[in-house]
Order: C-alpha cells, then sequence, then structure tokens
C-alpha cells in the first residue's frame, strides 16, 4: 500500500504495474518478519503466541522464507524487463547475491538464535534494495 499509494500521490492515477515493485518490497518486509518469527519460535510457542510460523513449523517457515524472497526479486525483473528504458534499472540485482547469502544461512539454520544476525541483514539488505531500485528508475 505505501508504495502504490505514493506512487498515485505523485502521479495523480493508478498503473496496475506499480502493484509489481510494491509487492516486491512488501513481500521482502514480510520476509523480514518471518525471520523475526523464525528467532522467536520457541518462546511464542511457549507463551502461545499463534504467529504463522508457530502453527506452520520451522521447515514450512524456511520454505515460505525462500519464497518470499524469491517472488520478491522475480516481480522486480518482470517490472524492469517490461518498463526497461535504461540498464541502470538493474541495479538492485547488485543486493541479489546478499538475499541468497541470507536464504542459504536461513535454510541451514539449526538454531533460531542464530537468525539474530541474518534478521539484521536482512533489513540492511531490503533497505538497500529499495534503495537501488528507487535509484535505477531515478537514472532511466
Amino acid at each position: 500500500m505505501g508504495v502504490a499509494g505514493t506512487y498515485y500521490l505523485h502521479v495523480n492515477t493508478f498503473d496496475p504495474w506499480i502493484l509489481l515493485p510494491a509487492s516486491a518490497i512488501g513481500l521482502l518486509s514480510s520476509g523480514v518478519l518471518n525471520l523475526n518469527n523464525m528467532r522467536d519460535i520457541e518462546n511464542d510457542a511457549k507463551s502461545g503466541k499463534r504467529t504463522l510460523v508457530v502453527y506452520i513449523g520451522t521447515k514450512a517457515a524456511k520454505f515460505y522464507h525462500l519464497v518470499l524472497i524469491s517472488l520478491s526479486i522475480t516481480f522486480s525483473l518482470i517490472y524492469t524487463f517490461t518498463h526497461f528504458n535504461s540498464v541502470y534499472q538493474f541495479l538492485f540485482i547488485l543486493t541479489c547475491p546478499l538475499f541468497a547469502l541470507n536464504v542459504i544461512v536461513v535454510m541451514r539454520n539449526i538454531d533460531p538464535i542464530e537468525l539474530n544476525t541474518e534478521l539484521k541483514k536482512l533489513a540492511l539488505i531490503t533497505f538497500a534494495f529499495s534503495i537501488t531500485f528507487g535509484l535505477g528508475l531515478v537514472l532511466q
């Protein structure tokens, strides 16, 4: 909503294509929340919190994390290819190896407490993705 709403406020029209980058940012934000819940799964389960991760379990939450990150990159690529004007629009690709490393560490993780570092990294990578995606659009 934030991305699509801001777009509408600036251009005073709605373009359905804007839902792709908006969803990309939303999916990455959901990835941060999912990782937070994966880190806290033991305490959440003990205290009776019914988070998605507690409900579906760690194995499914890892797969969900992979899907969130993958769809975000996919939506960004689709948007960029369909609205291509300049190679600068692909600046966000610089963050893809960082996302891949994050997913690898999360998939291999066996101690939820160790995800605290990955949570911070994912939040920063998401910020870098947002900056590079936006910068690519400005420089086109």
